[in-house]
């Protein structure tokens, strides 16, 4: 795929992607489906679910602009920075994909409240909210969704609700020649706290009904055939049946949306969210005898369904609809793959850089944070050279995790703050003609921050680096698109060498004078250590 060009709006740098390339997983095919439709390119990791790990074309065709792949070849595609965008599902999406520099969305389909209680109540809110929490603001570029608003206040935490849209040119010409029941769901008797199956029972006893969904314990129970299938049974059956449960689920969910936009009524144990105004689109009440006897008289009159089906319809277009769902999304999608350009906006007028002195245009790129070697080095450069910095920060989350509040120092921005996967050609072509580098400097830094496009460029380039006793691997293969190669370790210059690079320097750590040095104070400690103590850094303790 061709770069995407740039375009500046507002003082930021999109990435211009008419087409994103998205990663995702498959927990729910008709939710993928509607993801599917803000457009784009998508690549589908499958998930083990309901004892089958393969796309239920049962449920839903694969749609057009998706492609299933295997998860190694994903991963491997993702560290390659082969995707803009990861969309994860739960915490198992987020933590396989958390080190990765690529923008993410997760979204949040349950309440932690519902899920905890159907894993037996074995684990502890608090305890989980807290290590989630840890886990989120450890991950840079992540926006969070919920799926209701329900759903964000059991949570507890910020993001935003996109709540379901339906197409309802998908879904229409509801007969209701058949004088039966629909209900569909998966495990329904085994998340009977969210599902309400007891409920039900009670109501349906004896009563004609059709359940369709992954139920194997349900004598009965079987998937659609096809999604053809599926919306033909929302066609003929007279009545929808659903008891999602107050406190654990919403008063809707998206099988229930499907058969109002059909034109089927609705019949609803009482939910403070549910979308059903008794006698209007249905009927509701936390009375179970009295929805059984609004089924039974539904099933005898055909034309109140008809009635109530119409307004149910109407409730989906104007409550639930699919062009503010894909609007929603893609304005989420289009934030997370945001790049900040130059806190000028346009192209950036460089400002306190020119010496005056005669020296080299200097385009230093590195990760910003207090204690990193290129802050130093941008001091140095400054005084003789005219230096523009490019690359992003350090986030709120990682300075709390090693403890760099201690350091009283402020995160300095960059000159051109932008993000982990950034292509340097776009900052340089973003550049005012009246400041052109002469050299580009990369400095190794903390997260990976490499940005593409570098053996691409018009001058000359060089890098820095330094844990070359930890990273030798990673180091000879981040080389490759440098004209000059400094390293701070020299014992392993020979291995560069023998690599077949031929421009590879010693270039030894060394001691600020302005900071490093005595300071007339009382000692206290006898022995000092300078670094971190993460639970990664155990060897260190």
């Amino acid at each position: 795929m061709e770069a995407p060009k740039a375009t500046v709006e507002s003082g930021i740098m999109r990435t211009g992607f008419s087409e994103m390339r998205i990663l995702t997983f498959n927990w729910h095919e008709a939710y993928i489906c509607l993801l599917a439709k803000t457009g784009h390119q998508w690549h589908i990791i499958e998930r083990l679910k309901g004892g089958v790990k393969h796309w239920l074309y049962q449920v839903r065709p694969l749609p057009s602009n998706a492609t299933l792949v295997d998860e190694q070849t994903a991963m491997e595609k993702l560290n390659r920075g082969g995707y803009d965008l990861v969309i994860c599902h739960n915490v198992k999406d987020l933590m396989q994909v958390q080190t990765s520099s690529v923008p993410k969305i997760m979204v949040f389909h349950n309440k932690l409240s519902t899920e905890i209680a159907l894993g037996g109540n074995q684990v502890n809110r608090d305890k989980y909210l807290n290590d989630l929490r840890n886990l989120l603001d450890n991950i840079p570029h992540l926006h969070l969704v919920f799926v209701s608003e329900s759903k964000r206040a059991d949570w507890g935490l910020p993001g935003q609700v996109i709540t379901p849209g339906v197409e309802l040119d998908e879904y229409r010409s509801y007969k209701g020649t058949e004088p039966k029941v629909l209900r569909v769901g998966n495990f329904i008797k085994e998340r009977d706290i969210m599902m309400g199956f007891s409920a039900q029972e009670q109501i349906l006893f004896g009563i004609p009904s059709t359940l369709l969904g992954l139920n194997p314990t349900l004598p009965g129970a079987k998937i659609s055939n096809s999604w053809e299938d599926l919306k033909q049974h929302y066609r003929s059956h007279r009545v929808y049946l659903n008891t999602t449960v107050e406190g654990w689920e919403d008063g809707y969910n998206l099988a229930m949306l499907e058969a109002m936009a059909t034109g089927m009524p609705v019949v609803s144990t009482a939910n403070s969210t549910s979308p059903v105004v008794d006698g209007h689109n249905g009927y509701i009440s936390d009375d179970l005898k009295y929805l059984r006897e609004k089924i039974l008289y539904l099933l005898e009159d055909r034309e109140e369904a008809v009635r109530l089906g119409k307004n149910a319809r109407k409730t989906v277009e104007e409550r639930f609809n699919i062009n503010d769902f894909v609007a929603k999304w893609r304005e989420v999608m289009e934030g997370a793959a945001v790049i900040p350009a130059s806190r000028w906006g346009g192209r950036p007028y460089v400002r306190g850089t020119t010496t005056g002195n005669g020296g080299k245009n200097i385009l230093l790129a590195y990760v910003s944070y207090p204690a990193t070697t290129a802050r130093y080095l941008e001091d140095s450069l400054r005084k003789t050279h005219n230096v523009v910095t490019v690359g992003p920060s350090i986030w709120p989350g990682l300075i709390k995790k090693w403890n760099l509040e201690n350091m009283g120092e402020e995160v300095k921005p960059h000159d051109i703050p932008c993000g982990f996967d950034i292509d340097i050609r776009q900052v340089v072509e973003e550049l005012s003609p009246a400041w052109q580098p002469d050299l580009l400097l990369w400095v190794e830094s903390v997260y990976g921050y490499l940005p593409k496009g570098i053996g691409q460029l018009p001058f000359p380039t060089a890098c820095y680096l330094i844990d070359s006793h930890l990273h030798l691997r990673e180091h000879l293969k981040w080389a490759e698109g440098f004209n000059f190669i400094f390293l701070a370790q020299r014992q392993y210059i020979p291995e560069f060498e023998r690599a077949g690079f031929k421009n590879v320097y010693w270039l030894p750590l060394a001691c600020d004078p302005q900071v490093h040095r005595k300071f007339d104070v009382k000692k206290v400690y006898e022995i000092g250590f300078a670094g971190s103590l993460t639970p990664e850094h155990r060897e260190r303790r």
